[in-house]
């Protein structure tokens, strides 16, 4: 009887021991599959502009404009030709699910990169954010058409919480999966907008416009409209966003942050 219960013991020990260990292999897999993803995005974006003289997807004008400016609405669709499946677009320890005619995309893209951007005009490119995490995002990226309709719609935003646009199920219900940025401002419309926790432990993934990728925690990147130059500091205001006043982001050269959303 006491053989057992030492037998037992050591069982309960070494899993006590192992099993905080397989979790934390099984999270940094997922982490590693998620941050493999948004290579592929990454890759996808910059054969994409390429194709179309350095310059970044636009979005699409008519159906796939939200809130009176296109801001990249439909680039998942736009690159999906580069991309060639739906499964890069999502992210593993995303709880989203599928709706009709659309596919999951637990990614954004900085939506200060609208409507055109070109790449070689960007002089920060390895600190500027190409893509973050988001959740509750679906969209139809495979749809084929010369005008896609609004269910193409892909989100984007610029880390604050008048700046994510959402997809075709309708503004505010696309969560910034990051945790909620130091410069995220006022709730000023809906406070989901503001973020979630990151799924990645106590961070989130990032794509920077070079094509590196970035864990790190929210306080880490700089969210906001474009800065007037690369090294101005972050601020709460100063920047326009359809005409209302909105917060800037860190120039991209500015020293305080991993990352920014400002492309200067």
């Amino acid at each position: 009887m006491g053989e057992i219960l030492i037998v037992v013991a050591v069982v309960a020990v070494l899993a006590a021991i192992l099993i905080p260990y397989a979790n934390r292999s099984r999270n940094n897999a997922e982490l590693a599959a998620c941050a493999s993803n948004l290579r592929e995005l990454g890759r996808s974006m910059i054969l994409y502009a390429t194709d179309n003289n350095a310059g970044m997807p636009g979005g699409k004008p008519g159906p796939s404009v939200v809130d009176g400016a296109p801001a990249m609405l439909a680039w998942g669709q736009e690159i999906y030709p580069y991309a060639g499946t739906p499964d890069v677009y999502k992210c593993a320890q995303d709880p989203t699910a599928a709706t009709a005619g659309n596919d999951v995309v637990s990614y954004a893209v900085n939506s200060n990169l609208s409507m055109g951007t070109v790449l070689s005009e960007a002089p920060t490119i390895a600190r500027t954010v190409m893509f973050f995490e988001v959740s509750g995002s679906s969209s139809a990226i495979q749809f084929t058409g010369d005008h896609p309709s609004k269910t193409a719609v892909s989100a984007a935003g610029d880390g604050t919480n008048t700046g994510l646009f959402s997809t075709s199920t309708g503004p505010g219900t696309v969560l910034y999966a990051t945790g909620t940025f130091a410069n995220a401002g006022p709730a000023s419309r809906v406070d989901t907008f503001r973020g979630r926790e990151p799924r990645h432990g106590g961070g989130a993934n990032y794509l920077a416009l070079d094509g590196h990728g970035v864990w790190a925690p929210a306080e880490k990147i700089s969210a906001g409209r474009s800065a007037a130059q690369p090294t101005s500091p972050e601020s709460k205001s100063g920047c326009k966003f359809l005409g209302v006043d909105a917060p800037c982001a860190a120039g991209a050269a500015e020293a305080g942050h991993v990352l920014s959303f400002s492309t200067r």
